[in-house]
């Protein structure tokens, strides 16, 4: 294969399974041989499927030997799962030693369709603890091993970046996706809330978790969505994504600091869409993202509460100092809080509602920083420390709040390192996300390190 396989898109790589130019064992092999190379630095996974995955392979390149036209659109494609995703015969430790004897009986519904279209899964990536925070230690950031790679799905994004898979699922409840993606330079779809089950995925808050695909460009990632979303094995390789000529773009300009170089991304990312053809306009105002955050956080404590309240009693000592401080805050959570969060969540919805009335697609910053140094538990924003996981979470998650699509699209890198801008689309408006994301993409997506 090409020196410079690492770095196809996974829409160029099924086109060259499916026309015969590169084998699915082939394939397999090659990511395998990278994984051993580069996972002792970048530790993007806590499982390696190596044999299950050779064994899918060669399954996989039967059935394109038997008839390519009619195999489904994902075969022999190589992938990657967040530790929270049931596959059967697995454990689905959710990174806690509370759950490491915890064999999947049966696979998540997400998996399951990314494996009836004929992925090839390659490991489990690793998640923060029960996905409740903004990190993904000891995952490293392939741009730069000392930097972050945000999180919780930050194995995934991780594996994506330095080529040891070509798709990836993770979940967002405040970012969780979207984090990841706009650190590591990959593209993360938060999909309309209910579009994609979470079933057989390990919950953190019922009312703001969704599973999202995680991918190299926005390409990807539409087909990956078109293949979560319908559970269809014969969907085809994807056209050209649609024109955005005419596209009706509101840009949201920071509304707390952010570094220059966000800055700088969202202005190139409103006149990438602007060349494209769009009509992008500065919104007045608009909805307050730092409040819809505040009111995520009530709501994820509330039911992260709920959902670890008998766990947390039988095995709190398996769980790490930091998780269990913070669910053991959030069990103080009162109904009279949780209530209030959630008829302040009607207000946040009627708010975006109106901006996406005047807007098809709104466009924002992406995170205020470029990846902060790992381990680090506050950021320096504007010469004032703050939170980390409170500065990673900010600008994304209002979108779990509304229930609105949110993606993640790379616009450039500073001193090496990736930044990113997020699009924002009516519920169910995921194609106008995509098409706008590649709009951005072509013109300043940057390729994998």
């Amino acid at each position: 294969m090409s020196a410079e396989w690492h770095r196809w898109s996974l829409v160029e790589l099924a086109g060259r399974l499916r026309a015969r130019e590169v084998g699915a064992v082939e394939v397999v092999e090659a990511v395998l041989a990278r994984i051993e190379q580069v996972e002792p630095q970048v530790r993007a996974f806590v499982t390696v499927t190596a044999e299950s995955a050779r064994e899918q392979a060669r399954s996989a390149q039967a059935t394109l030997d038997r008839d390519r036209e009619e195999a489904p659109v994902l075969t022999g494609v190589p992938v990657a799962v967040k530790d929270l995703f049931d596959v059967q015969g697995m454990v689905t430790a959710a990174g806690s030693r509370a759950l490491a004897d915890n064999v999947a009986r049966r696979d998540s519904v997400a998996w399951r369709r990314l494996r009836d279209a004929g992925a090839v899964l390659v490991g489990k990536a690793n998640t923060h603890e029960f996905a409740y925070g903004g990190t993904t230690e000891p995952t490293r950031n392939p741009w730069n091993l000392d930097r972050m790679v945000g999180g919780s799905s930050g194995g995934s994004a991780a594996a994506l970046a330095s080529g040891t898979c070509f798709g990836a699922l993770g979940t967002d409840t405040a970012g969780s996706v979207r984090i990841p993606a706009g650190l590591c330079g990959v593209v993360g779809l938060k999909p309309t809330k209910g579009e994609i089950s979470t079933r057989g995925v390990f919950p953190l808050s019922q009312t703001l978790d969704c599973v999202g695909p995680l991918a190299r460009t926005p390409e990807d990632a539409r087909l990956l969505h078109a293949v979560l979303r319908s559970g269809s094995d014969r969907l085809p390789l994807p056209g050209p994504p649609g024109s955005v000529r005419g596209l009706r773009v509101g840009v949201v300009l920071p509304q707390d600091v952010v570094e220059g170089p966000v800055r700088q991304a969202q202005s190139d990312a409103s006149r990438a869409l602007e060349d494209a053809g769009a009509v992008v306009e500065i919104v007045e105002g608009g909805p307050s993202l730092a409040d819809a955050a505040r009111v995520n956080f009530t709501i994820m404590a509330a039911e992260a509460g709920q959902v670890h309240r008998s766990l947390l009693a039988e095995r709190g000592d398996d769980y790490s100092p930091y998780v269990r401080q913070r669910l053991e805050d959030a069990l103080r959570t009162t109904a009279c809080d949780y209530l209030d969060a959630l008829e302040s969540r009607r207000a946040v919805v009627r708010e975006w509602n109106r901006l996406l009335g005047s807007f098809q697609v709104v466009l924002l910053n992406g995170i205020p920083c470029t990846a902060p140094r790992a381990y680090v538990e506050q950021v320096v924003l504007g010469g004032v420390a703050q939170d980390r996981d409170w500065v990673l979470c900010r600008d994304t998650a209002f979108a779990n709040v509304t229930g609105n699509p949110a993606l993640a699209v790379p616009a450039g890198l500073a001193d090496g390192l990736p930044v990113g801008v997020q699009l924002v689309g009516p519920r169910h408006g995921e194609a106008l996300l995509f098409a706008a994301g590649q709009a951005v993409f072509d013109r300043l997506g940057a390729p994998i390190p």
